[in-house]
C-alpha cells in the first residue's frame, strides 16, 4: 500500500491518476498513524513552502515524517520540504537533505559565484522539460542520461552531496536528491511521460538502495576545523579566558579557503563576540564564508532568542549550537528541536569537572552533561558537541574516557568532541572512543597538526 500524504496543497490528484495507471493501491491520508502503516510514501505539492510547512506542523506530520523509515519520495515542493530551508518567506523545513532551497535569480548579474549562466534572463516560474543527468540512483534505473522531464518550479535546491540527479536551468541544480530511505525529485514523474512513470515503477518495485536505507561506508571519524572570532580575528583562547588570547588572523575568510583546499566540508565557528554580548556579532563573516567557500558552517555564540537563531540561520548556517539557551529554557531548544529539525539544531554542552558551564563558560551549574542529554533524547536530538573546559586550548590530548562513557550509554546520539587535540594520533584515540566527529584548533594553528596532515587525513 502506498501512502499519499494530503497536507492541503495541490498535486494530489495528478500523483493519484499516475498511481491508478500504473494499478497501484494507495490511501490518501493526514494521520501519521495511517501512513506510518504503509510500505511506500510519497509527499507531493505544489505552492508555498511556509503555508505547507505550517500545515505539516498542524497535522502533526513533522515529527512522524522524518521519522519514517521506508521509502519516501518528494515531489516537487515536497522535496523542497525535506530539504534544510527555503529562501521562500525564510522557511525552516524538514531537514532530512542538507540542501538549502534558494529562488531562482531575475538576471546573470544575481546568480551565485559558484553556478555560473547560460541564459541571459531567466523567466521565472522555471516551466518545460530539462535534461536530467549525472543520474546516481536505482530510481533512475532504466533511464538514460539527458533524458527529458517536466518541471515547473521558482524556487531550486543546491547540488551537494545528496543530489542523485542535476538539471541547469541558469544554474546547476539538484533534479533529485536521496539519502537513505528518502528520495525526492524536482520533476514531476507523474507528468514526464514513459520515462516519468518509469521512474515512478522504480521506486513502487523497491530497488535496494531505495527499499531500505543506504548502508554507510566505512569512514574514519570527520574533522571539522574551528574559526573563533573575537573582534573579526580568528584567535583562540585557553579553557575559555577571554584574557588569555592569541591571534592567529584577520582574515577569517583565508583561514577558512585553506580549511577547504585541505579537503575540509565542514566548519566550526563560534561568535566569541556573540558570547559575551548574548547576541550574534559576527554573523556578516559568517555570510561571506557561506557565500565565497563551499563549507558547511555551524555556528555558535549568544543564540538566545528565535531572532538571533533565525539571523544566523539567513547568513546561511548549515546547523547552528545552542548551549546556555538550553540549560536555561529547555522548553524552548526542544521547540526549536521540532521546528527546525535534529539536523539544524546542535546541542553544545560545556563540561567543567563533569557539571555543565554556560554563559561562555563562566556560569557553572548543578547539572550533569548525562542529566542535560537525557532532557533531550526524546525530543529527537541529533547531534551534541561535548567540550572538555580543562583540556581546551591546551593541546594536552582529548578527553576519550569521557566520550568512551557517554557514547556508551547514548548510542543514539552523534557526538563531536571538542577540546585538546595535540597530535594527529589524538584522532584514532577518539575514534575508537565512538565519536563521529572532532572539533580541531589550536592544532592546526600551532601546526602540531598542519593543513597536509589534514588533508591526508581527509583523503585528499
Amino acid at each position: 500500500m502506498i501512502g499519499i500524504i494530503d497536507y492541503k496543497t495541490g498535486n494530489l490528484r495528478s500523483v493519484q491518476n499516475a498511481l491508478t495507471r500504473l494499478g497501484a493501491e494507495y490511501i490518501v491520508s493526514s494521520d501519521a498513524e495511517r501512513l506510518s502503516a504503509c510500505e511506500r510514501i510519497i509527499l507531493p505539492g505544489v505552492g508555498d513552502a511556509a503555508w505547507a510547512m505550517h500545515n505539516l506542523r498542524e497535522l502533526g506530520l513533522v515529527r512522524a515524517i522524518r521519522s519514517f523509515k521506508q521509502p519516501v519520495l518528494g515531489i516537487c515542493l515536497g522535496m523542497q520540504l525535506l530539504c534544510s530551508h527555503s529562501e521562500e518567506n525564510d522557511t525552516p523545513c524538514l531537514g532530512i537533505f542538507e540542501n538549502r532551497v534558494f529562488r531562482f535569480p531575475s538576471s546573470p548579474a544575481s546568480l551565485p559565484e559558484t553556478g555560473g549562466a547560460s541564459a541571459a534572463n531567466l523567466k521565472v516560474p522555471h516551466t518545460g522539460w530539462n535534461t536530467v543527468t549525472e543520474l546516481k540512483s536505482s530510481l533512475f534505473a532504466g533511464i538514460e542520461e539527458g533524458t527529458y522531464m517536466y518541471f515547473v518550479h521558482s524556487y531550486y535546491a543546491e547540488v551537494n552531496e545528496n543530489t542523485a540527479a542535476v538539471t541547469r536551468y541558469g544554474v546547476p541544480l539538484s533534479a533529485a536528491l536521496r539519502k537513505n530511505n528518502f528520495m525526492g525529485c524536482q520533476f514531476h514523474p507523474e507528468k514526464s511521460g514513459p520515462a516519468g512513470e518509469k521512474i515512478l515503477l522504480n521506486f513502487l518495485s523497491g530497488q535496494p538502495d531505495i527499499q531500505s536505507a543506504e548502508p554507510l561506508p566505512a569512514q574514519r571519524i570527520e574533522i571539522i576545523p574551528a574559526i573563533d572570532l573575537l573582534d573579526g580575528k580568528c584567535v583562540r583562547l585557553r579553557q575559555g579566558r577571554y584574557d588569555d588570547c592569541k591571534i592567529y588572523s584577520d582574515d577569517p575568510l583565508e583561514i577558512a579557503r585553506s580549511f577547504e583546499q585541505a579537503g575540509t566540508r565542514r566548519l566550526h565557528v563560534v561568535d566569541l563576540d556573540g558570547a559575551k554580548a548574548q547576541a550574534p556579532r559576527n554573523t556578516d563573516i559568517l555570510y561571506k564564508i557561506v557565500r565565497n567557500t563551499g563549507l558547511k558552517v555551524e555556528y555558535g555564540g549568544g543564540i538566545k532568542t528565535q531572532e538571533a537563531l533565525k539571523e544566523v540561520l539567513d547568513k546561511g548556517a548549515d546547523r547552528v549550537i545552542c548551549g546556555s539557551i538550553a540549560v536555561r529554557q529547555p522548553a524552548l531548544f526542544i521547540r526549536w528541536l521540532e521546528e527546525y529539525g535534529p539536523e539544524k539544531i546542535v546541542l553544545g554542552a560545556d563540561i567543567r569537572n563533569g557539571y555543565v558551564a554556560v554563559g561562555g563558560w563562566i556560569e557553572n551549574t548543578e547539572l550533569t552533561v548525562e542529566d542535560l542529554l537525557e532532557k533531550f533524547i526524546g525530543s529527537g536530538l541529533k547531534y551534541v558537541i561535548i567540550t572538555d573546559i580543562s583540556r581546551d586550548g591546551t593541546m594536552l590530548g582529548p578527553s576519550c574516557s569521557l566520550y568512551r562513557k557517554l557514547a556508551g550509554r547514548f548510542p543514539g546520539l552523534e557526538i563531536i568532541a571538542s577540546g585538546g587535540i595535540g597530535k594527529k594520533e589524538d584522532f584514532s584515540a577518539l575514534e575508537s572512543s565512538g565519536v563521529k566527529a572532532v572539533i580541531v584548533g589550536k592544532a592546526l594553528y600551532e601546526g602540531t597538526v598542519s593543513l597536509k596532515d589534514l588533508a591526508r587525513l581527509n583523503g585528499k
